[in-house]
C-alpha cells in the first residue's frame, strides 16, 4: 500500500504492509493502573511508492535489530476479528496528525531480505493460528510464591471464558504468570536474562 492508499484507511486495521525500517528511536516502557507497556517509534519506507510514515511498535521487546530492514507485517484474524497492523496518527509532538503505523503485540512480524524498490510480495490470506496443544504439569513448589503462581496459572486455564486452545490464550497466561513473577522476585537462572 502507499500512502494515499493508507490515507484513506486511516483509522483502521490492515491486513498487511512491507517496507524498510529507516530509523527507530530508543524503546520506552513503564507499568500504570492496567499494567505493563511499551512503545518503540520509527520511520517506515514503504515498499509501495518509497514514502515515509510514522511507525508505531506497542508491546512489543526492543526491534533495533530491525533497522534498516526489509520487513513485513501481517494482521491476524482472531475470534474478534482483524487485528495487529493498524492505520492512524500520530497523536503528539512535531508529527501530531500525521500517518502513523501501529503495530500491536498480536501482529506477525516477517523480515525480508531485497530493497524496498523491489515488487511487493505476493499477499496470502491471513491464516488464524493453529490451536496450541498445553499440558500443565504440578510443579513442587520451593516456597508458597511459587505455589501461587502455579495456582494463578490453572486458575487461568479453568476460566470458561478462555479458549485454552488458543495461541492467544497461551500467550496471554504465560504474560501474566511471567510478569507476576517478576513483581513477586522470582528469576530462572541463565534462563530469564534480568
Amino acid at each position: 500500500m502507499n500512502k494515499s492508499s493508507l490515507m484513506e484507511v486511516k483509522g483502521s486495521v490492515i491486513r498487511e504492509i512491507t517496507g524498510t525500517i529507516t530509523q527507530l528511536w530508543p524503546r520506552k516502557c513503564g507499568s500504570n493502573e492496567h499494567g505493563e507497556w511499551s512503545l518503540q517509534n520509527g520511520k517506515l519506507k514503504l515498499a509501495d511508492g518509497g514514502e515515509l510514515v510514522s511507525l508505531c511498535f506497542s508491546g512489543h521487546a526492543d526491534m533495533t535489530h530491525l533497522r534498516n530492514k526489509v520487513v513485513h507485517f501481517i494482521s491476524n484474524d482472531g475470534g474478534k476479528g482483524l487485528h495487529g497492523v493498524q492505520v492512524g496518527e500520530v497523536g503528539f509532538g512535531k508529527e501530531q496528525g500525521n500517518l502513523e503505523i501501529k503495530i500491536t503485540a498480536t501482529a506477525t512480524i516477517e523480515q525480508g531480505a531485497g530493497a524496498v524498490n523491489e515488487p511487493a510480495p505476493v499477499q496470502q490470506p491471513v491464516r488464524p493460528a493453529a490451536p496450541v496443544q498445553t499440558t500443565v504439569t504440578r510443579l513442587q513448589p520451593a516456597d508458597s510464591g511459587l505455589e501461587d503462581l502455579m495456582n494463578l496459572w490453572e486458575y487461568i486455564y479453568k476460566d470458561p471464558r478462555v479458549d485454552a486452545g488458543s495461541a492467544e490464550a497461551t500467550q496471554g497466561a504465560a504474560s501474566t504468570v511471567f510478569i507476576a513473577a517478576v513483581k513477586n522476585g522470582f528469576r530462572a537462572p541463565d534462563q530469564i536474562p534480568m
